[in-house]
């Protein structure tokens, strides 16, 4: 065998059995080793968790102890959802980490945050009601653009994990509406409102349901969202998003 094949055959040795397929860490970018999953131990065990206060609405951590909601739910006098969990604070290493989830093309990286952000669902009293899982939707252009929806990827893992029955189009996104990024609250109630439907009426009406999205900023998108299953019926809706920001 010459050099170069012996070096070639130690590479993949070493790759097949040492290395995972996925590569890097999402966070930090080192290699990662058989021994660990999706993200390298150190950045596993450092996410920016959110624990409590939360918003009793929608999930989104709270700045001050003793706050029952955060701004955007608090002055609202229907505000829509029934409760909510958010996974990780919108910074750091939570941000990276959806960012990679987002513009990193590593669909599977989502079912894997699914079945962890699952964990932070079971604490809730609500859990037990959750009958059904729903996604907020990407419009069909965006769809095309990325070649996956980060979010459809978060509600499979979550769904598996509660041992819940997904429905991927039980939500539709009737136009593209742009980015909210740098948007304020008022711009994104007007740049989201009527932007959501249900597709088919009979697979909600009735039901409590698990609306899953990978950031929440303002709410905005998952009250549209929420707005549109209630108004084909749906009992209750809670959600689950992957990071939230104050």
């Amino acid at each position: 065998m010459s050099e170069s094949g012996f070096r070639a055959g130690v590479k993949a040795f070493l790759r097949e059995t040492l290395f995972l397929p996925n590569g890097v860490c999402p966070v930090c970018k080192k290699v990662l080793f058989r021994t660990e999953s999706y993200l390298c131990e150190r950045c596993a065990q450092s996410l920016p968790r959110v624990i409590m206060p939360a918003c009793k609405y929608c999930g989104k951590p709270l700045s001050e102890k003793g706050m029952d909601f955060c701004g955007d739910c608090g002055p609202l006098r229907d505000p829509v959802l029934d409760g909510g969990v958010v996974w990780l604070h919108y910074i750091g290493s939570g941000q990276k980490l959806v960012h990679s989830l987002k513009f990193g093309h590593l669909p599977q990286l989502g079912s894997w945050i699914g079945r962890q952000m699952a964990e932070a669902v079971k604490e809730k009293d609500w859990a037990e009601k959750l009958e059904l899982v729903a996604a907020v939707p990407l419009h069909e252009k965006r769809l095309e653009e990325r070649g996956y929806n980060q979010s459809d990827y978060l509600a499979a893992g979550l769904a598996d994990a509660l041992n819940l029955p997904y429905k991927r189009e039980v939500l539709k996104r009737l136009y593209d509406t742009p980015h909210q990024i740098g948007l304020s609250r008022e711009e994104r109630l007007v740049n989201l409102t009527g932007a959501f439907a249900v597709s088919q009426e009979k697979n909600v009406a009735g039901k409590t349901i698990l609306l899953v999205d990978d950031v929440n900023t303002t709410g905005s998108t998952l009250r549209e969202c929420a707005q549109a299953l209630k108004r084909a019926g749906a009992r209750a809706v809670y959600t689950a998003v992957c990071a939230g920001a104050q």
